[in-house]
């Protein structure tokens, strides 16, 4: 099977860990040690303001909030309703992580949805064809999945900013998109900026038709952290007994400058 149940909420601790011991340039820590290094203060400011710490903040908070918070985020996202959605992860061997790495997964017994969270960087064409290769490989083992749908969350909910060299290549609705990427699978290998979807590609050549389908049907939706925000406040609203773990995941957007105040 391509996808498994998350491990327990506890094991992404580790996850973080391991996320540092491979960059330990995110928090200043250099092999060089005749150059200086910045103090932690330092780091720490800048590790609020970079993506992957908020990932892991935002999976933390799915992982321990009642499964009914996560089908709540998950249908404001898409702005429809959609139940019992669980957390799932990639088994390995799935597919190769220099491929993509998806943010977030959740699934129910129909229905596929990919997270992904920007913050100030742009998404670009390679990703969401990543995302349609992620599709068509799990999708191609578990027959029961019937639909899919990426969401990109950001600062804005706006195609010219969402999108890397949106004005040069025209990326101005969903439609766009959608073609650009069947271009790159098709006969324009110049449309990619990074090596993932040509490699895989090169190596799996059957698997480009499935993956036009995926690029062709997979649901794509812009949000804004607004969206997110204005779901958790309605939900501690009613469950106080989450309003305190909701409370700090909503500071974390406001010190991020995430949300208008």
């Amino acid at each position: 099977m391509p996808l498994k149940k998350t491990p327990y909420w506890t094991d992404l601790y580790y996850d973080v860990v391991e996320h540092y011991f491979w960059r330990p340039q995110a928090i200043g820590r250099i092999s060089d040690k005749t150059k200086p290094s910045r103090h932690w203060k330092y780091w720490k400011k800048d590790l609020e303001s970079q993506e992957t710490p908020l990932n892991h903040i935002i999976n933390l908070l799915f992982h321990i909030a009642p499964q009914e918070l996560l089908d709540r985020v998950i249908s404001a996202l898409l702005k429809r309703q959609i139940f019992d959605l669980q957390l799932v992860a990639l088994t390995a061997g799935t597919i190769d992580k220099n491929t993509v790495q998806p943010d977030i997964i959740v699934r129910n017994s129909t229905a596929l949805v990919f997270v992904e969270m920007k913050v100030d960087s742009q998404s670009s064409i390679d990703q969401f064809t990543k995302y349609a290769i992620a599709a068509q490989c799990i999708m191609q083992d578990d027959p029961q999945l019937k639909s899919v749908d990426l969401v990109v969350l950001s600062r804005h909910a706006d195609y010219s900013r969402v999108w890397k060299n949106a004005t040069s290549l025209g990326l101005v609705n969903e439609r766009a998109v959608r073609e650009l990427a069947l271009r790159g699978l098709k006969d324009d290998p110049t449309i990619w900026s990074q090596r993932g979807v040509s490699r895989y590609v090169k190596a799996h050549p059957d698997a480009i038709p499935r993956i036009s389908d995926q690029v062709r049907s997979m649901g794509l939706h812009l949000a804004n952290y607004a969206v997110l925000e204005s779901a958790l406040r309605e939900y501690a609203a009613e469950e106080k007994t989450v309003e305190r773990l909701i409370q700090g995941v909503l500071h974390e957007f406001t010190r991020r400058n995430l949300v208008e105040r």
